[in-house]
């Protein structure tokens, strides 16, 4: 029978015994602090990574202000004690990282074993301090995916953050990990609820987690001509075989991941038109980065001969020429406000008839730098995008606006006839806990079309380290950029 470790240093100065209550106290700090102390609790949990076990009272106090558990640090891996013990812990009351803890115990004894503690609805964050290293009921949706190849950690909308127990950097990822997206909710699986790194975390044992499944690519309607909308996210394949570019891959191999990751996503969505932004600007050579990607998809570039504009990256436009066919020759705004990329335009005549005007776009991004974060810009780009394309017919103006649903550009083409296609409640991109819509599709004069519109969350919802970034990234269309691509089935009539 395991019995009792004990006496592992000179006990000096008096000794409480007293409940976990009463060491924890209603405060952030224990009222014991730096004394030694003798408690019993149930063991919940043992951590290697942190040096230490969860122990909880086996009767609350009634106090909703007290947490009843505390973490034991004892300062090595591998432990004495197992979950469900009952034991008697001698040792020094600290305060360590925002939380109590019993230091380096001279006693631990077992006194038998016990069923846990029934795990309690946890709390809002502002009373996370009253269920501190007690089990609770996991609970919370996922907010925050940025941590996760990291740290192992995930946000929750609720302020807590769940946690894989490891604390190491750069961990091998577990199930869940591995196919975790935004939105998705923790279902009430136990958890230990502990402070570390100056937020209150979610040990939990094991996770499931409910709702946003991974979605398919939406049908392809009979009869639809479907256009896809989609930024690219810095689709480079090297200058002569050099990476050296600040933007995109930075090795062959990860271009060749960014390729097959983003030709299975297209090739998925089955575009007659595709209109893409912060592709490489070197359309000129023989070589270009959308020159593979059109071998790969079986699209045709409609700029394959120049260079537009002095930008690394620029905006394109390919097309299915069994579906759709080239009217006329591609347009350029070259007198534009040169923080956004020159905009194109081009008529397209469908094989079933009716024709259609396409402008991709990409305006001035949101990072301040020294401006207005790219506002006036971008209200630039609106005035004259609308002056130049006012007077066609069967227009549509897509790509990334970089302008939230109500900005001020977006805005201006709503007030100057310009029908959006998306709703206010649409997103294609998430930053720092917030989705909403920066690529667009407008239309106008769009009167012998019926125009359909889906959103294929497939990027914004993913964890970045589904990236092609990533060396262990699943070489499917998961997070092929971190914009979703836009979809509209159009109908002629």
């Amino acid at each position: 029978m395991r019995s009792i470790v004990f006496l592992l240093c000179l006990i000096t100065g008096p000794t409480y015994s007293l409940s976990i209550a009463d060491v924890q106290g209603s405060g952030h700090t224990s009222p014991y602090l730096g004394q030694q102390v003798t408690i019993e609790g149930v063991v919940t949990q043992t951590v290697d990574a942190v040096s230490g076990f969860f122990i909880q009272s086996e009767q609350a106090d009634n106090n909703p202000n007290t947490s009843e558990a505390v973490f034991v640090y004892t300062g090595r891996r591998g432990h004495q004690v197992n979950t469900g013990d009952l034991v008697r812990i001698r040792g020094t009351v600290d305060e360590y990282d925002g939380q109590t803890q019993i230091t380096r115990p001279n006693l631990i004894q077992l006194i038998g074993q016990r069923a846990l503690p029934a795990p309690q609805p946890l709390r809002d964050i502002s009373q996370a301090e009253s269920q501190e290293s007690m089990r609770v009921l996991s609970a919370g949706s996922v907010s925050n995916l940025y941590q996760l190849s990291r740290y192992g950690s995930v946000e929750l909308s609720n302020g807590y953050w769940l946690d894989d127990n490891q604390f190491s950097t750069r961990p091998e990822l577990s199930d869940w990990q591995l196919n975790v997206r935004l939105q998705q909710s923790l279902a009430n699986s136990p958890a230990i609820l502990v402070h570390r790194f100056g937020e209150y975390r979610l040990f939990a044992q094991a996770v499931e987690l409910v709702g946003n499944p991974r979605p398919p690519a939406p049908d392809k309607p009979q009869g639809a001509i479907r256009l896809v909308v989609s930024n690219l996210f810095n689709f480079f394949n090297g200058e002569q075989g050099s990476f050296s570019s600040s933007r995109g891959p930075n090795t062959s191999e990860q271009w060749q991941r960014q390729l097959a990751k983003t030709s299975k996503a297209i090739n998925q969505l089955q575009p007659d038109i595709l209109v893409v932004s912060e592709a490489e600007n070197d359309f000129h050579t023989a070589n270009s980065a959308l020159s593979e990607l059109a071998s790969a998809t079986g699209l045709q570039l409609v700029n394959s001969r120049q260079r537009t504009g002095e930008d690394a990256i620029a905006v394109n436009i390919l097309y299915k020429p069994s579906t759709i066919a080239l009217t006329g020759s591609a347009i350029y705004l070259t007198d534009l406000d040169t923080r956004n990329r020159v905009p194109m335009a081009q008529r397209f005549t469908s094989r079933q008839g009716g024709s259609l005007l396409l402008s991709a776009q990409h305006w001035k991004s949101k990072r301040c730098n020294h401006d207005d974060c790219g506002k006036t810009a971008r209200f630039n780009a609106a005035q004259a995008v609308s002056a130049w394309l006012k007077n066609e017919a069967d227009v549509l103006v897509a790509g990334d606006l970089n302008s939230y649903y109500g900005d001020p550009a977006w805005q201006y083409l709503v007030e100057h006839g310009w029908q959006t296609l998306l709703t206010e409640s649409d997103y294609t991109y998430h930053y720092r806990g917030r989705f909403g819509a920066l690529d667009h599709v407008f239309s106008r004069n769009l009167d012998n079309w019926t125009a359909v519109t889906h959103i294929w969350h497939i990027n914004a919802d993913e964890a970045p380290w589904r990236s092609y970034q990533a060396v262990n990234a699943p070489l499917d269309a998961t997070r092929y950029s971190d914009h979703d691509p836009i979809i509209i089935d159009l109908f002629h009539h």
